[in-house]
């Protein structure tokens, strides 16, 4: 079976979104390994923390125990385009290390722009699509009524 992740921001010594990644690891040790111990990743973390201002991203491997945590600059992806893939019948409830339903639509969005070497694609699932596709309708109803 693989491990579990947490993908954490990091700069400056400070824990992005700490509380939203603790919630996510206890449920997830809880509901597949039944794991009553609770062990608290702002302390795990805090010896280890880079000193500089540089931004890290922190991976936390992880079952039942921490197994292992690495910590890599961080540099913000230029992306130069937007492909809209359907992916409806994928079920992601757990952070895992190795998703391949994942993969191979990373590895087909390529196939969906001009020059797939060069372009970074998002991946948008249908329910925020549909959503933003509202909530521009909204917007320029707004704008073209007055």
């Amino acid at each position: 079976m693989s491990l579990l992740v947490e993908t954490i921001y990091i700069k400056a010594q400070k824990i992005r979104n700490l509380s939203f990644h603790q919630a996510r690891f206890r449920k997830s040790r809880k509901a597949l390994f039944d794991v009553k111990a609770d062990i608290l990743l702002k302390e795990v973390l805090a010896p280890t923390l880079p000193k500089d201002d540089v931004i890290y991203k922190c991976r936390v491997l992880y079952d039942e125990i921490i197994r292992e945590i690495t910590y890599k600059p961080y540099f913000y992806p230029v992306i130069n385009s937007l492909a809209i893939m359907t992916a409806d019948d994928i079920e992601y409830p757990y952070k895992w290390e190795e998703r391949p339903e994942l993969d191979e639509l990373f590895r087909k969005r390529g196939m969906q722009t001009k020059s797939s070497s060069s372009a970074k694609v998002g991946l948008l699932m249908r329910t925020t699509t549909i959503l933003f596709l509202k909530k521009m309708v909204n917007f320029l109803h707004r704008i073209y009524l007055f």
